[in-house]
């Protein structure tokens, strides 16, 4: 039960993402600014597989976007270390990951 609700989870995030790439993209062929997060809410976004592929690019993805608090979760130690150096190489403010 566990895997299939992180499962979920992950395949929401993803969707929602992907939503807002194609609604900013809309966006942006009709002259209006993308929307910007102002009211300092933060969305906590449980990832699950961070030490590579789908869900590693996802982490870094989000983590890129000040608006979200990242929990990656990674199964071997490598995967932490991955993250960490990327999150140094790429100071992003306010964001958590």
């Amino acid at each position: 039960n566990t895997a299939l609700f992180v499962g979920i989870c992950s395949a929401a995030a993803a969707y929602h993402v992907y939503s807002q790439a194609v609604s900013w993209a809309t966006r942006l062929g009709s002259k209006t600014p993308p929307p910007t997060v102002n009211d300092g809410k933060k969305k906590v976004v449980v990832i699950s597989g961070c030490d590579s592929g789908f869900g590693y690019i996802l982490a870094k993805t989000l983590y890129q976007e000040s608006d979200y608090i990242v929990i990656a979760l990674t199964l071997t130690e490598q995967g932490v270390q991955s993250l960490e150096s990327y999150k140094e190489e790429n100071p992003q403010g306010s964001a958590k990951l």
